[in-house]
């Protein structure tokens, strides 16, 4: 059998937000109550970052 290979790609696109949704993450305090987990993500991000990560991967609107 051939795996894949685990080279790197070139990034064709870029992350603006990233929420880590494994088990792992939320188990212990939330069991099987994923939105409770996610609602606690989204009162603690940054959100000024994840605009200005937003506008940085916007092509810029000057050419066109």
């Amino acid at each position: 059998m051939r795996y894949p290979s685990r080279r790197r790609e070139p990034r064709l696109s870029q992350p603006i937000l990233v929420l880590d949704l494994f088990e792992h993450t939320y188990y212990l305090k939330y069991q099987h109550r994923h939105n409770e987990h996610v609602n606690q993500l989204f009162s603690i991000i940054n959100w000024d970052n994840a605009a200005m990560s937003l506008q940085e991967a916007m092509p810029s609107r000057a050419s066109a």
